[in-house]
């Protein structure tokens, strides 16, 4: 995002002797950081809370994304015939597709469990951090597509820069 120019320029640039992203490493290291700050200012169990709500997360978020991929392939295949063979285009995509639509719902109806949100008497129950993580899943995306849409319409050379490194 820096070298299509959205984010500062300096975070694109690689170090002169080592080549590694030093900037925008160090960026990601404060982040982390901060937001390792803002969880002991809350008291979070760095294992129980921390952990576990984040991965739980990460886990839901990834098989949605594959699913949405396989669904992706079926629509490009069918949009641009490339490949013919069904097995390839439609029936192992719709295959991976359904297994992990299963797999979601299985995920998300043991979310209580795997984020520990439970009750007064200890059982697993649909409360306010398994609301709250699961929103992440819907929100981040959504505020990724606001935000695409934002640089779209205000900075349509920066746009048209993400696309291309998306493409290529």
């Amino acid at each position: 995002m820096s070298t299509a120019g959205v984010l500062p320029e300096r975070l694109s640039g690689v170090h002169s002797r080592h080549l590694s992203p030093h900037a925008s490493s160090l960026v990601q290291t404060a982040t982390a950081g901060i937001l390792l700050a803002v969880f002991a200012l809350l008291g979070l169990d760095p294992l129980l809370q921390v952990f576990t709500w984040l991965s739980g997360v990460a886990t839901v978020a990834i098989v949605v994304l594959m699913a949405a991929t396989s669904v992706a392939v079926i629509v490009y295949f069918a949009r641009n015939r490339a490949d013919r063979r069904p097995w390839n285009t439609v029936i192992a995509p719709a295959l991976g597709f359904l297994g992990l639509a299963v797999s979601a719902v299985v995920i998300v109806a043991y979310f209580p469990v795997m984020v520990g949100d439970v009750d007064a008497d200890g059982a697993p129950t649909f409360g306010a951090v398994t609301w709250a993580l699961l929103a992440l899943v819907v929100l981040v995306p959504v505020f990724g597509y606001v935000q695409a849409a934002w640089i779209r319409r205000r900075r349509p050379a920066a746009y048209a820069k993400l696309t291309d490194a998306i493409a290529g």
